[in-house]
């Protein structure tokens, strides 16, 4: 069964989303930006995105062949 919204329902719902949801606009220039960031202070999570190293915890003795990068 198929229920249609009123203008004040969808107005309401629109309003929700956009008070209270990351919408994908802003998270494409949040998350290149909190990278930037933890790279910029040094910490450990930012060095290894730095040496393109595997961030969260994973094996780097083997099974590395999606993330390793080269280093001429």
């Amino acid at each position: 069964m198929v229920k249609i919204l009123l203008n004040s329902e969808r107005y309401k719902l629109i309003h929700f989303i956009q008070n209270n949801l990351t919408l994908e606009t802003v998270l494409r220039y949040k998350i290149p930006s909190d990278i930037n960031n933890l790279k910029r202070i040094n910490c450990y999570r930012g060095l290894r995105h730095k040496v393109w190293l595997p961030v969260r915890k994973q094996r780097t003795r083997t099974n590395i062949r999606t993330r390793k990068y080269i280093k001429l």
